[in-house]
């Protein structure tokens, strides 16, 4: 290749490097993302635990949503509401503990998995979860 070539790829290139660069997403603090979120949860069961109906629902986003078992997808606070209110009635403990999190390069997406326990009688339950 001559130099004019050269010229001529050059432009290429550098458009084809600016457009690569340009497209990455920003690396954000995962570890901080996934302490934060860690922290949250904690509190968020501890909420649970102290049977704070209200103070639980507030840790749901206004577009959250909760599929308890045999019953209709929750879609509103309202909904959201009902569906854990017979887990945090008096008599019954809930509670779980989170095992992984996993946070996206960019930080806008992040996963946490773990265990939770329901007690209460007759009969509890216990399970796993995941948290989008």
């Amino acid at each position: 290749m001559g130099i004019t070539g050269l010229f001529r790829t050059t432009p290429f290139l550098c458009a084809a490097a600016l457009l690569l660069t340009s497209c990455t997403a920003p690396s954000a603090d995962t570890k901080a993302e996934e302490n934060n979120l860690r922290e949250l949860d904690a509190q968020w069961s501890k909420t649970a635990t102290s049977h704070d109906l209200n103070g639980l629902v507030s840790y749901y986003a206004d577009d959250a949503s909760v599929f308890p078992p045999n019953a209709p997808i929750a879609t509103t606070k309202e909904a959201i509401r009902a569906a854990w209110a017979p887990l945090v009635a008096p008599g019954v403990t809930t509670s779980w503990q989170v095992a992984k999190v996993e946070v996206a390069r960019g930080g806008d997406l992040a996963y946490a998995t773990g265990t939770y326990s329901i007690d209460m009688q007759p009969a509890g339950d216990k399970g796993k979860f995941v948290e989008v």
